[in-house]
């Protein structure tokens, strides 16, 4: 396949990027715990940094795991068609945009830094992209699953059992990613992040796992009915509606709007975090192009945050992208808009 000069020279700062990212990874496995900067620097790898529009996206909550339309990884996106069929676009340095000839019709898409997993219409699930430390192979013997998550570099499943499985990486710095906690038997939900992932389980309360930086739940927070672990963060609806979120807090992503309010869902991204509140308006905070939500957008149902880009789609069924990407993962392909 012949490749345009721009094609090359943004793989090149791909490749660049991942040695980076995993010398750095191992340079935190070192300070465990004691690590204070960020592994990933963002200002270094080549995305821009003014907002652009475009795009289309869902993303539908249920009862029991989180049945995705459209999910945002690192700087890509999917989405399920209204034929069933998965379509991805954005960067596909690792394969991320190529959907399996056997993948089929799908019921909910799930993207991390850059792979993708999808439940099929059996229930089974399937994945595909950048396969560091095999967040990619599905264990054979998972069987049927309500919800999949995937980190950076680890996946987790919610089976239709309501165990919990992961895989993938299991050791950066003090990190568990893929260690189940032994009390956590029975879940409704799950969300993955970098080093962490967290479940509701069937109390209604919240469990993590991974790296302690990120897991440690605060004591006064109580029952919730959602949950979203962001990149180093993780953000939770209570019961009442409210959201409360904690973590690293880089980039702000924790400093929930004071006037929030009530909301119906959340997407933990990279550099910042949205919520859609009860009355179907869009807040965002954190830092970057994808937090700064365009005004006049109206009331919207549901969304999708990534790297540096966020999309949403309204109650009028039109669906709204806006932040920035190298490669257009903000852009939705105009058949799908």
């Amino acid at each position: 396949m012949i490749h345009s000069q721009t094609e090359k020279q943004m793989s090149k700062t791909s490749t660049f990027f991942k040695i980076t990212a995993i010398l750095s990874i191992a340079l935190l496995s070192l300070l465990g715990a004691c690590a204070i900067e960020d592994p990933i620097d963002y200002t270094t790898d080549g995305y821009t940094a003014g907002p652009q529009s475009g795009g289309s996206g869902e993303n539908a909550i249920e009862a029991s795991g989180t049945n995705q339309r459209i999910s945002a990884g690192y700087d890509h996106s999917c989405v399920i068609t209204d034929n069933g069929t998965l379509q991805c676009w954005g960067s596909n340095a690792d394969g991320q945009r190529d959907i399996p000839s056997n993948l089929g019709t799908v019921s909910s898409v799930n993207s991390g830094y850059a792979h993708n997993c999808a439940i099929k219409a059996d229930g089974t699930a399937q994945c595909w992209g950048y396969n560091y430390y095999g967040v990619i192979n599905v264990p054979s013997d998972l069987g049927t699953v309500h919800e999949i998550s995937g980190g950076h570099w680890h996946t987790c499943a919610l089976k239709t059992d309501n165990t919990v499985e992961c895989w993938g990486v299991n050791g950066w710095g003090d990190s568990g990613q893929t260690t189940i906690p032994d009390n956590l038997t029975s879940a409704k939900k799950i969300s993955s992040g970098m080093y962490h992932s967290c479940a509701i389980n069937s109390n209604d309360n919240v469990q993590c796992w991974g790296s302690t930086t990120y897991t440690s739940i605060p004591s006064d927070l109580g029952k919730v009915s959602d949950i979203e672990a962001g990149q180093y963060d993780t953000c939770a609806i209570k019961t009442d509606g409210t959201v409360r979120c904690w973590g690293r807090g880089w980039f702000g992503v924790n400093n929930v709007p004071s006037d929030l309010g009530t909301v119906s869902s959340t997407s933990g991204g990279y550099r910042h975090t949205c919520a859609v509140k009860t009355d179907g308006t869009v807040r965002c905070w954190g830092s970057g192009a994808g937090s700064n939500v365009p005004s006049g957008i109206g009331s919207v149902s549901t969304i999708a945050a990534g790297l540096d880009h966020t999309c949403a789609v309204k109650t009028d069924g039109k669906v709204q992208c806006w932040g920035s990407s190298s490669y257009n993962a903000h852009i939705v392909p105009a058949e799908l808009q």
